[in-house]
């Protein structure tokens, strides 16, 4: 979860890209139990990457969140964060993010990161994303490239 220079994918460099991106409203984790929102710009990597920008046109990286293999992202049907929900489908446009980082062969740090779409429309859009790029991160521990080594 680091904001490290040397781990920041370029996407002009042919390494990674950009799957999704746009703006969200994040949950703030020191407002109390009420919660804060906080506008942020998102942007979804192949890689297993989700970076966190002030604003589209921002450089400066505010988070960086590396997918695991129990990664997960779901609706979020919490009341104390749900207490809106669309009109339409009468669902919260609101989804989280679990990203679990292992530590240790014994510890573990999970972050929950609770995110607000405009609509639920785009909230599905960036669960079955993320969820795309989490089932490519199990396919590829499962099934590692094969490296050839000339003798």
């Amino acid at each position: 979860m680091g904001t490290s220079d040397s781990k920041i994918p370029r996407p002009m460099d042919g390494s990674c890209k950009v799957v999704l991106e746009g703006y969200l409203l994040k949950r703030s984790i020191r407002k109390g139990k009420s919660g804060g929102w906080q506008k942020r710009y998102y942007r979804l990597y192949d890689i297993g990457v989700l970076d966190t920008f002030k604003r589209k046109s921002s450089t400066q990286l505010k988070r960086r969140v590396w997918f695991s293999t129990q990664d997960d992202c779901q609706i979020t049907w919490d009341p104390m964060i749900t207490s809106e929900v669309d009109y339409n489908s009468n669902e919260p446009p609101i989804f989280f993010l679990k990203n679990v980082e292992t530590l240790s062969d014994t510890k573990t740090k999970t972050l929950n990161i609770h995110l607000k779409a405009e609509t639920v429309a785009k909230r599905d859009l960036w669960i079955d994303s993320i969820k795309k790029v989490l089932q490519q991160k199990v396919l590829q521990e499962k099934n590692p490239p094969i490296t050839r080594h000339d003798e």
